[in-house]
Parts: structure tokens; sequence; C-alpha cells
């Protein structure tokens, strides 16, 4: 009896294993989880034959999947703040009705993002091996639905065919199988989309799609939220709230994140160079520091992040605001004293320091060929050369000012412009009237009176040219030379070159030059000639400085009889009778 109740068990046994209604794992002894081939209906075909899923979204809806909340959870983001990434701002040239949702432009072979998904094929001919070795696997049931296990790979079949080349989507996320039905894990393949476009895919080790931040051998690369894609070019990534936190760069090669700095050129829109963090990949906008060329400031721009170069009129921030100027070949933030063709072209001065325009008076001291006060107009930043009217500043009072015609450095003393005398305040740069003038000869020729003043040893030591005769002119050169008003005497200069102890050398230097007169004023030289000149003068044997006009009166200091003093010139009655004439320097 126990005989026969066997052999009825083991008939209904066989029985049930060859029309697969027990389990599928007891069907063919495999340690699988497949879905209930009855229950589950989900799968369905593509009219190509390739596989489609009713729950999942269809070629023209792609682009609103969702990520499971897995993948989000694993994907998080190269900081661990940012999510899904969103391009960079369209140029005008771009199609102004891209969404904020795709790239700006990529290159024909980077990711695709706008492509349907499926139908899709992997890009791999079907391997004849492989192929036999698959052949043992068969589904428990015709209309069989889901996932087999053999031989340590995964296998999928809709309706009892094995899927092959086509992406399932399954509880939430997308799989691979392979030209052999294989289930691709663990590496990334080439997926060509309906367009006839390629992507680059990864699957992670469990067959999921990848999506968002993937690091592999210490480098970053990052495929899309939605399809999958691994992205190239320049990206912003989003925060939970979906606003941009910082630009990244991923190559256009490879895909790797890139870091530091970075020479684009893969569209008309991303041309230049760039800076990117050499920690977090975020894209530098602003001035900032880097050690090329030897460390340089340079500025990316406030938008788009590429180094720009010349004049740029910076507002970011309270620090930042101003016209700067950047090399117009290396971007290098320019310092000090330039030239710029703004404006029919100037000089102008950047802040050593902050590299800032700057304006009105500066003093500068940052070379040796760079140091003193200069003026940069208060409107344009360009630099002042010649005689410039400064309004009054605090303590200073109002005042003109000379800066030289090439450097525009202030000048001080006496100079000789346009062949003209002038003379500036050796403190303040202020030019001096012609009164002042006056007035600092004569305190300077009473200072000497009565001295022992040796005026013709000075002169000679000067370099200048003795006179035995006497040392009057000698004197009279020692006023403008003690004063600082050498550039008055005759301006600066001597009918023999070079200072001259000679009376007749100044005359006949006015006479030239047209400034002989007979009508004293206080600050001429008067030239006497007496009968004792005869012989070695021409036209002057003494000279002197008038110091005092009272009509017909002209008193004058001079050195003579052994002494230096204050003298009277008269024709009714005086040390001297009138002069010559005199000598006019041009006082102005």
């Amino acid at each position: 009896m126990k005989q026969q109740r066997r052999t009825v068990i083991g008939i209904l046994l066989a029985a049930s294993l060859a029309q697969g209604l027990i389990y599928p794992t007891m069907a063919y002894g495999l340690d699988a989880e497949v879905p209930d081939p009855i229950t589950d209906s989900s799968v369905t075909y593509h009219d190509d034959g390739s596989v489609r899923v009713q729950n999942a979204p269809d070629d023209a809806n792609e682009a609103n999947r969702t990520d499971g909340s897995a993948d989000d959870a694993a994907d998080g983001d190269i900081l661990g703040e940012e999510s899904t990434p969103t391009p960079a701002p369209a140029s005008p040239d771009a199609n102004t009705g891209a969404d904020e949702g795709t790239q700006d432009a990529l290159t024909e072979d980077s990711t695709d993002r706008s492509a349907a998904q499926a139908p899709v094929q992997q890009e791999s001919g079907q391997n004849e091996d492989t192929h036999n070795e698959t052949a043992g696997v068969r589904p428990p049931s015709e209309d069989y639905t889901g996932r087999i296990t053999y031989q340590g790979a995964v296998y999928y079949f809709e309706q009892g065919q094995m899927v092959k080349d086509a992406e399932v989507y399954e509880s939430g996320n997308w799989y691979m199988y392979d030209a052999d039905g294989r289930m691709v894990t663990n590496r990334e393949i080439p997926v060509r989309v309906s367009t006839g476009r390629t992507k680059l895919v990864r699957y992670d080790a469990d067959g999921k799609m990848h999506k968002g931040v993937y690091t592999e051998n210490g480098k970053r690369y990052f495929y899309d939220k939605v399809t999958g894609g691994r992205v190239s070019g320049v990206w912003r990534m989003l925060n939970e709230d979906g606003q941009g936190t910082r630009w990244v760069y991923y190559s256009t090669a490879d895909g790797t994140m890139q870091f530091g700095e970075q020479y684009l050129n893969y569209d008309r829109e991303h041309t230049g160079w760039y800076y990117f963090d050499t920690r977090t990949g975020k894209m530098a906008h602003g001035v900032i520091w880097v050690n090329s060329s030897g460390g340089k400031w340079v500025y990316y721009d406030r938008y788009d992040g590429r180094m720009r170069y010349g004049e740029q009129y910076l507002n970011y921030d309270r620090e930042h605001t101003g016209w700067y100027y950047f090399d117009t070949r290396t971007g290098k933030m320019a310092h000090g004293v330039i030239w710029v063709n703004s404006s029919g072209g100037k000089w102008v001065y950047y802040h050593i320091k902050n590299g800032k325009m700057q304006y009105g008076q500066q003093y500068l001291n940052y070379d040796r060929e760079h140091t003193g006060w200069y003026y940069f107009d208060t409107c344009t930043g360009k630099m002042a050369h010649g005689f410039t009217s400064l309004p009054a500043s605090g303590k200073d009072a109002a005042k003109t000012v000379y800066y030289h015609a090439q450097s525009g450095k202030m000048q001080y003393g006496g100079h000789l412009i346009n062949n003209r005398p002038y003379y500036f305040d050796k403190n303040t740069g202020r030019k001096y009237s012609g009164t002042e003038v006056v007035n600092t000869l004569v305190r300077t020729a009473r200072n000497y009176c009565h001295s022992n003043l040796n005026a013709s040893n000075a002169l000679v030591s000067a370099g200048g040219i003795f006179c035995p005769k006497g040392p009057c002119m000698s004197f009279v050169w020692c006023v403008y030379h003690y004063s600082g008003m050498d550039v008055f005497l005759a301006n600066g200069t001597s009918a023999a070159g070079r200072p001259s102890g000679y009376p007749d050398d100044y005359y006949n230097w006015y006479a030239r030059n047209g400034r002989l007169t007979r009508t004293p004023r206080v600050g001429d030289i008067a030239f006497f000639y007496f009968s004792s000149g005869a012989g070695w003068a021409t036209n002057a044997s003494h000279a002197a400085l008038v110091v005092g006009v009272n009509g017909s009166k002209v008193t004058v200091i001079d050195a003579a009889f052994y002494n230096i003093a204050e003298r009277v010139a008269s024709n009714s009655g005086g040390t001297y009778p009138l002069p010559k004439a005199y000598g006019h320097p041009d006082f102005q």
C-alpha cells in the first residue's frame, strides 16, 4: 500500500514539474526570486519588439521620470547638499526657449539628456559563446514575466520571451539587459536612444541605473538624475529647494569633475579660461588668486565665470566696486601706473595693493620711478600733466601745482617750462607768484649785508667763471642761487653757458632776449658802466640787485668797497649814478 502511494505521488510530482505549476524555483532547482507569473502583468512590448513596462513612462514622457527614494538617498551630491543638476544660463545666441532643466549645450558625443529612454539598444553584438550558455535558461511558463537567476546571472522574461538589448523598468528603477539577456552590473555602457544619439549609462552592483554622483579611483562623475546619462560640460548643482548653489565642470573628454584652472572650448558660450575650486569643484566668480604665471589676481565674470581682460568695472561687493584692469593676454590684475586706451588713451593708477583705480591726489612710492605726488582726474582717473589747479583740502589752501609733462610727478623748486621760469614750493609744490619770488630775493640779499660772504669763491665752486675785476656779479648770482631762484637769472644760463662773474655776460643775455629796460623794478639787476671798466667790459662793468625804487632814486645791494651793503644810485647825489640799464627777469 505504501509502495502504491509513493508511485502515485511520484507521478503527480513529475506532472506538476512538467507543467510548471509548482513554484519555478522548484521546477528548475534554482535559488531565485521571480514574480508571480499570473499576477505580474506589468511588462508589455513595443511595436519593434523591445520591452516596455506598462507602468513606466513611454518614450515621449521619459523627461518626466522620477527617481526612486533609494537612488536619491544614495546619490547625494558632491558635498552632500546638492541634488539635481541644471544647466548654465543661456547665452544671447542660445535658444531662449531652453528649459532650465537642460544643459545649455553638449557636444555630439556627450550625454543626450532630452532624448527618449526607450526603445534603446546596447551597442554590442551578440556573442555566440554566451548565447550558447544562456540557451539553457527557460521560463517556467510560456507567458512568464519576471526575473530568473541562472548560473549567477540575472535574466528577464516578458511573456515568456527573454529581454535582450533593452532596459526594463521595475519598482521605480531601470535595469539593462545585454545582447545575451544578462543584467548589466557594475559597469558603464554606451546606449543608443531613439534619436540615434548615444549616452553613457552606469549600472550599479544590483543592476539599477545609477543616477547622481559616482566616485571611482578618486575621480568624480555625475549621471543625470532623469535619464541616467553621464553628463559633461558646465552644470549647475541644485539643492533640495531647486536653487542653484554652484556651477561645476565635467570634462567633455572623460566626464570627470575638473578642478583648478581650466580652458574650455566645447561651444561658443563656453570658450575661455575658468577656475573651479580645488576641493569642491565650484566655479569661481569674482577676483581670486591663482598660482599660474608666478601667481596673479584675476577676475572671473560674476555671471558666467569666464576670465575677463582689459578694463572692467566691478560692483559685486563693497570691497570690489570700481574700475580695474586685467592684462589682455594673461588676465593678471594691474597694479600701479599703466596706460589704457580708453578715452583717447590715458595714464591711470591702480592701487598697488587692491588694484582699484584711484582718483584725485595720490602719493605713490612703489618703485624708484614712481615716488612722489600725482593727480588723477576725479571722473576719468586720467593722470594730470602740466599746471593743475587743486581745490582746498583740509588744512591745505587751494593752489596751482605743476606735474611733469612726461612722468606726471609733482615738481618742486625752480623749473623752466616752455622757456619761462617758475618756482614751486619745496614742500607743497605750490607755484610762487612773481611778488613772492621778488620778496624772496630781496630778503636773501639783505641777509648777506655786512657779511663775510666770499661770493667769487662760491661761484667758482659751482663751476662758474671767475672775474678778477671784482665780486659784484658773483654776489648777484649768490643771491639767486641761495634763494633757490637760479632759474630766474638769465633763465638759469648765461652767454658763456654757465654762471659767470662778468657783468657783461648777463647784460648781453638780457639784451638778446629783449628783457633790458630803463625802468627799474624791485628784483631787477642794475647794470652800471664805469670808466674803470674800459678795456675789459663792453656794456657793463658793475652789477647790483635792485631792492627799492623811490622816484629818481634806486636802492641797490651790491658787493663793493670790500663789503656787502645797501647803496643809493641817483643822478642827484648817491653812491652811484643811475644804472645804464636794468635786466628784468621773467617774474610773471
